[in-house]
This record gives C-alpha cells, sequence and structure tokens, in this order.
C-alpha cells in the first residue's frame, strides 16, 4: 500500500509543473503596429454581433456588423416545380445527354440570395498631436476573446480592452490609463448605409439604419442599389452606445459624444435588425429608447472592473481550459454585466427573431 502512496505522490509531483507550464502558455495573435486595412484588424464576437479592431491610435475603429444584415426581406426561394424536374435531370445525365441535362437543370434554380451587408462602424477620436508613441501592442487573447492596445506616450501607458459578450449581448470597451484625466475621446457612430444619428443624452448614442430593398448581383443590372421607405421591404437596424466614464466630463455635439479628462471609461455597444416587409403588417417595428442590455450592464458599474475571466462562448473544440466569469454565483458571465436580452433580440425590435419569421399564413 505504502509503494501505491508514494507511486501516486511521484505522479501528482511530475504533473504539478506541466500543469502550471500549460496554464502560462499564451494563446495570443500579437502584432506591434495598428492594422491598416480590414484583413489585418482582429475579430470579435458572439455569435450575432461582429466586429474587427483595428487598433489605430490617434483614431480606433471598429467595423460592426450582425448576422442577420442583408439586403432584401426574408425569401425561402424554393422551386414549386422541382420535385418534377428532378428526375428529368437525372434521367438526362444515366442516358449520357449532359447538355440537356444542364438546361433542366437551370429549372431547379432558386433566385439569387440577397447581399449580406456590413451594419457600421465606431469611431474613437483621441485628439493626439500626432501618432509617435512607445511600445505599442495590439493583440488578441484567443482563450478569453478579449482584445488589448496598449502604448505609451508622454510616458503615460494607456491600454483599450475591448470583448463581445454573449450572455449580456454587449461589446464592452473598456480605456486606461497609467495616470488619472489622462482620458480624452470623441465617439462616433458611422455606417456605409443610409443612417442618421441622434444624440439621446450626453452619454448616449442611437444610430438608425435602413438596408437596401435591392443590390446587383452583376454590374450589368440596370438597377444597382435600391432603396425603398422605412417601412419598406429593406430591413432596418439601430446600434445604441452608451458611455460610463470614472471622473472627467462629458462632451456631446450633434452626431458624437465623449469624455475629457476622466480616469476611464467604458463604452456599451449594442445592436439589432428588423425584417419589416410591407407585406409582413403583423410585424411592427418598435424600438425602446433604453436597451435591457445596456441599462442592466451599466448600472453595475462594469467600469470599476477588468474583464479577465474567459467568455461563455470559447469554442470548445478547441480544448481550451478556461476560467468562466462569476457574478452573484452565475456561471458564465462576465464580472459587471447583469442578464439581458434573448435571441439577439437586444434592443427590443418585435421582429427580430432568433430565425427568420414564416410570413402570416405559411
Amino acid at each position: 500500500m505504502k509503494k501505491y502512496f508514494i507511486l501516486l505522490f511521484c505522479l501528482v509531483s511530475m504533473a504539478f509543473p506541466a500543469l502550471s507550464q500549460q496554464k502560462i502558455q499564451p494563446l495570443e495573435l500579437w502584432y506591434n503596429q495598428p492594422s491598416k486595412v480590414w484583413e489585418e484588424a482582429l475579430p470579435l464576437g458572439n455569435g450575432t454581433t461582429g466586429a474587427m479592431v483595428y487598433g489605430g491610435i490617434n483614431r480606433e475603429q471598429f467595423a460592426l456588423n450582425d448576422h442577420t444584415l442583408w439586403s432584401g426581406y426574408p425569401n425561402p426561394g424554393n422551386k414549386p416545380k422541382g420535385p418534377e424536374i428532378l428526375p428529368k435531370v437525372r434521367e438526362a445525365i444515366f442516358n449520357g445527354d449532359y447538355d440537356e441535362a444542364g438546361k433542366l437543370w437551370k429549372g431547379l434554380h432558386g433566385p439569387y440570395s440577397d447581399v449580406y451587408l456590413t451594419m457600421g462602424d465606431l469611431f474613437l477620436k483621441f485628439g493626439f498631436p500626432d501618432t509617435l508613441v512607445e511600445n505599442y501592442t495590439r493583440k488578441l487573447d484567443l482563450r478569453t476573446a478579449v482584445s488589448t492596445i496598449g502604448f505609451t506616450r508622454d510616458k503615460v501607458n494607456y491600454k483599450r480592452e475591448s470583448f463581445i459578450s454573449f450572455p449580456d449581448q454587449v461589446m464592452v470597451v473598456k480605456l486606461t490609463s497609467s495616470e488619472q484625466k489622462k482620458i480624452s475621446f470623441e465617439a462616433i457612430l458611422s455606417s456605409k448605409l443610409h443612417f442618421t444619428v441622434r444624440v439621446v443624452a450626453p452619454d448616449y448614442l442611437v444610430l438608425t439604419g435602413k438596408a437596401p430593398k435591392h443590390v446587383a448581383h452583376r454590374a450589368e443590372e440596370p438597377q444597382q442599389i435600391v432603396y425603398d421607405e422605412a417601412g419598406g421591404e429593406g430591413m432596418n437596424f439601430e446600434i445604441h452606445l452608451k458611455l460610463i466614464s470614472k471622473g472627467g466630463s462629458l462632451i456631446s455635439s450633434n452626431n458624437s459624444i465623449g469624455i475629457k479628462n476622466a480616469d476611464e471609461a467604458v463604452l456599451l455597444m449594442t445592436e439589432a435588425t428588423s425584417p419589416c416587409s410591407i407585406s409582413w403588417k403583423s410585424w411592427p417595428l418598435t424600438v425602446h429608447k433604453r436597451p435591457k442590455s445596456i441599462t442592466a450592464s451599466s448600472r453595475v458599474g462594469w467600469h470599476t472592473t477588468t474583464p479577465i475571466s474567459g467568455p461563455k462562448h470559447l469554442p470548445q473544440a478547441a480544448k481550451i481550459g478556461t476560467r468562466k466569469g462569476r457574478r452573484a454565483g452565475r456561471p458564465g458571465r462576465w464580472p459587471g454585466l447583469g442578464s439581458a436580452g434573448t435571441c439577439g433580440s437586444i434592443i427590443s425590435l418585435q421582429a427580430t427573431k432568433c430565425s427568420w419569421p414564416k410570413k402570416p399564413g405559411r
């Protein structure tokens, strides 16, 4: 019995150094300069909301998207005569008449799918007189899904951390510095689609957008990009941005919000889309002025917490050890973020569902 105990002790002792070494090994994408193009930016996402983080020094950019934002409206694209055509296609192939099979096969083709569209951009303008900095790093931690930008300017260390929470359905950007009253920036929402921006409050910005009802698939098509009215077939979407600061003074203009001389700041962003077709009279578009996810997240004061715990949405297939966040004894939560929203319906758009709803009568 004593021999077995000694053997077990030796095995455990040998395992601890290996576990410790494995725990501290970094798993990061790491760069020493900002990205210049979209392909070089670092991705964040939670399955619904996505963002590409550029890591700029004087101007940061988050390219935003939503997996449901397309041109047009939901269309099943079924071919009613498809079951009749398929046997004829098979027969032509078995007979070696491939030209005839090709002609028949075209009768099975559905319409072109609509075009996937980027939603918008969040820009942070810092107003530095130049971009000369030291110790610049831009990285994405694959274990925690947190993007971190860091650099030193005038002997002050600046850090920007960002992630997109799955359970809370918000993108969080935290800005800190090694000295007080060094965080100043202007936050701007923009889009390549039709949009308007309004300042709801000095700390709250909303972008309302409209996707086109049609985007051409070929350059020779007579109509390339077609928009319709607000209640038409083109999708509607919104982006909400909330600013939380520790110290400093809030600043705002006609289309932007910001902070001056803060000790630290946090931005909470949430978005949603709405398939609002003319023929879908039972799916009206209603938007709450204060999205539940932003309201709940800002109440608990995340700006005093560092996001170091692992998010719930890390790929399980990667076999990476993670530490899940804990808040009030609830697993899978990021520190300081409350529960809000389901199925990506973060802004409480009535028409937003987990999947495309069927038209009435189907």
